[in-house]
């Protein structure tokens, strides 16, 4: 079997380390996103990383792993409780859902956010939108957003709501 070379995809470890020896060999942002073809973020990025890595080189070629955002928490007993709940009843409309955020997330909420800002995130599916769950968001929620003003193009929101 061979493979085109047009197909070919190199592990991203061998563009990280392409990026880094050409900014080492003096090449200019644009030449090095063309050639490796990365985002301007990407090589900026990693020049800080040169520059402030003091000569050790050793550990700029390793990407860094992200760490779990603060403000996002999931935690076990919250997604067990809540599949357990779209289960039983999978095609909830409003009141199911507002039966949902009253009787699962609101207390959880409440519990780990402990009296600190949150935000609740959803996306365009009918039962988020409508007037019955938007009347009970907006009266039980902290710092509620309507569906109206919510931003296109927050990369936590589902992109298939704003582009079919």
């Amino acid at each position: 079997m061979t493979e085109r070379m047009d197909d070919w995809n190199p592990p991203e470890s061998w563009k990280r380390i392409t990026r880094i020896m050409m900014i080492r060999a003096g090449h200019q942002n644009k030449d090095i996103m063309t050639a490796v073809q990365c985002s301007l973020n990407t090589v900026k990025t990693i020049r800080h990383e040169l520059e402030t890595c003091n000569g050790d080189y050793e550990d700029v070629p390793r990407r860094k792993i992200p760490s779990r955002r603060s403000d996002c928490v999931h935690t076990a007993e919250f997604l067990a409780n809540l599949q357990e709940q779209v289960l039983k009843n999978p095609g909830i409309g409003s009141g199911g859902y507002v039966e949902l955020l009253n009787t699962v997330v609101k207390p959880w909420i409440t519990r780990v956010a402990k009296g600190r800002p949150y935000v609740w995130e959803q996306n365009s599916a009918p039962c988020h939108t409508s007037g019955k769950s938007q009347k009970w968001l907006s009266e039980n929620f902290y710092d509620f957003t309507s569906p109206n003003v919510w931003p296109p193009n927050s990369p936590d929101l589902n992109p298939m709501d704003y582009f079919v």
